[in-house]
Order: C-alpha cells, then structure tokens, then sequence
C-alpha cells in the first residue's frame, strides 16, 4: 500500500450538505468526502500503487467517458493520467472531452446539449457549440475534464513524474459537478510568453520575477491597447505584504473568476482569492478572508465589511475565502513545487462571475492604490 502523509483537511457546505476537502502533502492527491463518510475518507490508503497508471489516447482519439473505476486527473496535451480507485466505492463517471472535435461532444460540465442553458459571456448569449468554441479559444490544449459530484469523490490527481510543470484547479460549476482543468506553468523564462491567469502576489526576490513583471507588463497593455483613460501598468506592495509585489492581469474568460498560476519553482507564488462585485459606482464591496494559516497580523486587523482584503497561504497550508455576506467561496492551498490548486463553488451563469472578472485587475488596482 502507498504511503501517504497526513492529510490538510477544511471542512465546507454545499445546499446544507458538509464536506471536507483533503489533500495529502506528499502525493498531492486531492480529494472530497462527505462529512461522517469515513469510508471515502479513508480513500487514499485504499489507493494500491500498483494500480497507478497513466492513460494516453492514441493520436486524436479521446473516448468520450471512461470508466468509473477511473478518477479524474491532468489532462495536457494528449495525455491523461489517471488513477483507478477502488473497486468497492463508486466515484462517478468521468469525462474527457476534446474540444478540437466538438460535434462529436454529446455534453460538457454535467449538462448533455440538449440541457444547456444559454450562458452570458462578455454580454454575448452563447449556445452549446459557442461556448465550447470559446473553450477551445481558451486553451491550447482543448480538452476539459469533469467529474459529477457525489457523496464520494476523487476529484483530483497531480502527477510529478509526468507533469512537472502543471497546475490544477477544480471548481463546482453546477450543483453536481466539478470541473477539473489541467494547464501549464512558465517555468522556463525562454518559452514563449502566455497571458497570466488571475490577479496574483509575486516574492519579489525570486529570480523569475523580472519575467513575471514582463509578461504581466505586456499583458496589461495589450488589453487596454485601446483604451485611452487605462492607468499605465504600475505593480504596488499592498500593506503588509512587503517583498511582494501585486499583479492584475485578468482571466481573459468570463467564466472563470478565480484562476491561479505557478511561476517556477523557485517562486513563492501566493494567491488574490476575491470576491468582486460591482455597485451602482462601480466600486468593489467584496471582501475575501484567509481563515486558515499565514495570515498576516496586519491583513487579519484589516478585514472589515465591504473592503477587498488579500489572502495568503504557503507550502502545506491553505485558505478558504468568504465572501461579503459569509458565504464560503473556495479553499485554495499550495501543493508540491509551487503547484496552486484551488476550489471555488461559483455557478458559471453567476452575475458576479459575468460582472466581475474582466474589470478584476481594475479594481483590485483601484483598492490598492
């Protein structure tokens, strides 16, 4: 049997129903159970080693759903990795969609096409087929993969040996699903330069910064290219947070509020988990609160109704962020070699969503500054 470390646990609720989410700090596996289930919370000793195997699709050919035994993992590429789990718990199926194939994608985040809503994006109404091209605009990797959630689920597996340079985040799209995405990381100061997912805390010291600032520079300026009254890109060090250096680049999606990104190895990436809605002025009265660990005296002093307030986590802990109102809005934690993972129970037809994260980076700028 594996070895497996003691697992960080937070407990959260979904429609009156409790849920504990655990992560185990050696293996990153990340899992949820249902609270009292103690069967599902004992899953990862019920995880045999042998049982560990990669799954790769043969050139274009992704199957539609796999088999229960299966839970969810990275996809990247044409590569998944997964685990099979045992045999005597049932954890739902999972489904791996390619996106380069639409017509052929019977449905995607729970829902066939037949019960898809029609969804706001950037105020355009988008059907089936448009929101999944928007996917595919969104990811160079075209593939997502979901897993409906259940009293009992596996809904994570980060594998170091095959994706090194990957993150990984979940969030509950519906009341039954979370969605699980599989991205990438710019290790590597000579790759070509991606945009940066999410507003997000950059240690100052580390030797990648200069090629964050750049990237986040560049970004910056090429959304507001066309717009004449944007503030010119200036990176500010929020009170109490000194040898940090904030950056707002958005999600270029409006479906995905909260988004993470690793910097490399030797960064110590933190996290801006928010809660941004706007007023009639446009101003935020969102707050967001790290109740966990590594929060600063200074930051916990300044957590007052309606004010956007950072959270901040490190290695082997985490953060749950709440909203205005008290309403738990994710549990994010930090997993191996600066990988950031991260669970939000956002609906994807939110207005907030919708309102929110293309104006985030201004907002946040206007808060700190």
């Amino acid at each position: 049997m594996m070895e497996l470390s003691t697992p960080l646990k937070s407990r959260f609720s979904i429609q009156g129903r409790d849920f504990d989410l655990m992560v185990d700090t050696g293996s990153s596996l990340l899992w949820v159970a249902e609270t009292g289930d103690t069967a599902s919370c004992d899953m990862p000793n019920k995880l045999d080693a042998n049982t560990v195997q990669p799954y790769i699709p043969q050139g274009d050919q992704f199957p539609p759903r796999i088999n229960g035994q299966y839970a969810s993992g990275t996809v990247h590429g044409s590569v998944y990795t997964g685990k099979i789990v045992d045999k005597d718990h049932q954890f739902g199926l999972v489904d791996i969609c390619d996106f380069r194939n639409p017509e052929k994608v019977d449905g995607i985040l729970g829902l066939s096409r037949q019960q898809w809503p029609a969804v706001s994006v950037k105020g355009e109404t988008l059907n089936f087929d448009g929101f999944l091209k928007m996917f595919q605009a969104q990811f160079a990797h075209n593939v997502l993969v979901y897993t409906p959630l259940t009293a009992n689920v596996f809904i994570g597996d980060w594998n170091p040996d095959i994706h090194k340079d990957d993150y990984t985040w979940a969030r509950l799209v519906s009341d039954t699903t979370w969605s699980i995405n599989g991205g990438w990381t710019s290790r590597d100061a000579d790759r070509d330069p991606e945009p940066l997912l999410g507003p997000m805390l950059v240690d100052t010291g580390t030797s990648t910064n200069l090629a964050t600032r750049a990237r986040a520079k560049a970004f910056h300026e090429s959304v507001n290219r066309d717009d004449p009254t944007a503030k010119p890109f200036t990176p500010c060090s929020p009170p109490g947070w000194e040898g940090y250096e904030l950056y707002c680049a958005p999600c270029d999606s409006a479906v995905f509020d909260v988004a993470f990104r690793s910097v490399g190895s030797d960064a110590r990436v933190s996290f801006i988990a928010h809660s941004l809605k706007l007023s009639a002025d446009g101003l935020p009265v969102g707050q967001c609160v790290s109740a966990l660990q590594g929060m600063p005296p200074q930051l916990e002093e300044a957590v007052k109704p309606n004010e956007f307030v950072l959270g901040r986590q490190f290695l082997d802990s985490g953060s749950i962020a709440f909203d205005v109102q008290g309403n738990r809005i994710g549990f994010f934690f930090e997993a191996e070699d600066g990988v950031i993972m991260g669970l939000t129970p956002n609906g994807l037809t939110s207005s907030f969503v919708e309102q929110t994260v293309l104006d985030a980076w201004k907002l946040t700028g206007r808060v700190m500054q």
